[in-house]
């Protein structure tokens, strides 16, 4: 939502409204009259909604709203748990549409457990080793007039549906903006799916003709790589990467994996060479290690496990070892940099502050 929360997915709370209305008259979704958006429910996390959007929430949406609210602050497997209830529900209200709601269901478990940043990891070597440019579009786009080998399909874009009975959900899209060209990786009835366009921009990816690809390489790569796999039992400890895919999920932003031999950005830093030698934790002065590295001296030793930063470059997450413990630090506020004149780092004060997150925290390390 590492994982998928810019969240790609529609999060439509006036939908919630919505499915206590059609319940309350006995009306299935898409069957109901005009109705009226809240004016006066708000949740921070939820996007605007529009009067059509209430009009017209489909199962999906519903299902898709249950494992948000419940999922916020949670473990993957409480959201799933929520929409889960919620199908059961509807089973019972409408059960001619049985079918239907199971296949949404599905499908949602299918969207909430890719691991964005995983497949991210994936389709940078692939670029680098085919000498592609694609980038992911980290965005959902209503594919009101998209085809696919020639015929005019009902899409799921990433939470982006309007009707009941759409036949495939993308989860993924990645575009080459030079070459104007599109993969779309999802699933029709559960099958992974590749899919290519050509000649195809953002503005027009809505009305694109897909064809599907065999392209082994990028199957394989979207079906290893793109799903976080939950363990046996949810609440125990789980890996550092584990732990990212799902908090990943959850804000909706890729996460980039860093080490002394890659170079990320942080703001205008570079990390990990700038970042930690500027770094203080809670404004007090520190030591930074990561292995036989030593990037700055100070008064407090911290010996640095795994470092991640966002893709958009506002965040960083640093695990890391102090005396007999370990602490989570988190860097979200822009450096205060002073440039020499030739544009070069003459100082900068980076603050990270310890994290208490209750997802990261399950990590094993």
């Amino acid at each position: 939502m590492i994982g998928g929360e810019s969240m790609k997915r529609r999060q439509i709370l006036a939908s919630a409204l919505c499915v206590l209305a059609l319940v309350a008259c006995n009306k299935k979704p898409e069957e109901a009259g005009t109705t009226q958006a809240a004016t006066t429910v708000q949740a921070t996390t939820v996007a605007p909604t529009t009067v059509a959007q209430t009009e017209h929430a489909t199962y999906f949406e519903m299902l898709q709203l249950a494992y948000n609210v419940a999922a916020k602050d949670a473990d993957i497997t409480e959201g799933l748990a929520a929409a889960k209830k919620v199908r059961d529900e509807m089973f019972a209200q409408f059960p001619s549409d049985k079918d239907d709601i199971d296949y949404a269901y599905s499908d949602l478990e299918l969207l909430v457990r890719f691991n964005a940043t995983g497949f991210s990891d994936f389709m940078k070597h692939w670029n680098a080793s085919t000498g592609q440019h694609f980038e992911a579009l980290h965005e959902a786009i209503h594919m009101d007039g998209a085809t696919l080998d020639g015929e005019k399909i009902k899409w799921n874009m990433m939470g982006v549906v309007a009707s009941n009975d759409y036949d495939v959900i993308v989860v993924e899209a990645y575009l080459d903006a030079a070459k104007k060209e599109a993969f779309l990786f999802g699933y029709e009835d559960g099958e992974p799916l590749v899919l290519h366009a050509t000649n195809v921009t953002r503005e027009t990816l809505p009305k694109a003709a897909f064809q599907v690809v065999k392209d082994a390489d990028l199957l394989k790569g979207f079906t290893d790589n793109a799903t976080w796999k939950a363990t046996s039992k949810p609440s125990a400890n789980q890996s550092i990467a584990d732990v990212m895919a799902i908090y990943a999920r959850k804000k909706g932003e890729v996460y980039e994996r860093t080490s002394p031999a890659t170079q990320r950005k942080y703001y205008d830093l570079a990390v990990p060479d700038q970042l930690f030698q500027y770094a203080t934790v809670a404004g007090m002065k520190a030591k930074f290690t990561w292995g036989e590295l030593t990037f700055k001296q100070g008064d407090v030793p911290y010996e640095i496990v795994e470092c991640y930063v966002s893709e958009s470059g506002t965040t960083v997450i640093v695990f890391a070892k102090v005396g007999n413990g370990k602490v989570i630090l988190i860097g979200q506020k822009a450096p205060e940099t002073v440039k020499n004149a030739d544009g070069t780092i003459k100082s900068a004060v980076v603050n990270l502050e310890p994290y208490n997150s209750e997802t990261l925290s399950r990590a094993l390390w």
